[in-house]
């Protein structure tokens, strides 16, 4: 077996001059007065940015009425949730009480948790429909109960399973 080896038939070149190759502009004397924005500038911005923000957020609920009904379904799924909980942690029944003809509710026929917004509504169809309330047991079961929640045109409807007291919105 033959082993070649390479001899360079030309002489290499010597290396380029050593140099700073530019990454950034930081640290460099010259600068541009339209390079960028000062702390200033930008504070200014952000506290304008703030104060339409705190102007603006009350409309919102005008503004984008599917917004706070989505809103308060979550809260209340939320609530029915946690009311699920605390009869299976708890091992008694806990149940939710519609208030103020239902533009309220709340976990004793006296205290308010959450309210509807604005002319907002709710509607208890189910089995205890007059008594205006839904109730969860402590093996996780409900009474099978359906919320619709009402805001001027639009509505939304909350249902719990009554074999597993699972909530869903839809």
């Amino acid at each position: 077996m033959d082993f070649l080896i390479s001899i360079p038939t030309a002489p290499t070149r010597r290396k380029g001059a050593k140099g700073r190759m530019p990454i950034s502009s930081a640290g460099r004397t010259k600068s541009d007065p339209q390079a960028g924005m000062t702390l200033m500038e930008v504070l200014v911005v952000l506290g304008i940015l703030s104060m339409a923000y705190v102007l603006l957020s009350p409309l919102s609920g005008r503004i984008f009425p599917g917004a706070s009904l989505n809103a308060a379904s979550e809260r209340l799924a939320g609530d029915l949730r946690d009311l699920r909980s605390r009869a299976i942690l708890s091992g008694s029944p806990t149940t939710l009480y519609l208030l103020e003809d239902g533009r309220a509710w709340g976990f004793s026929k006296n205290e308010i948790e959450q309210s509807m917004p604005q002319e907002g509504r709710i509607i208890l169809e189910g089995e205890n429909s007059e008594e205006n309330l839904a109730s969860f047991f402590p093996d996780g079961k409900s009474n099978g109960f359906t919320l619709v929640l009402q805001l001027g045109e639009r509505t939304k409807t909350i249902r719990s399973d009554w074999i597993t007291g699972k909530i869903i919105i839809e």
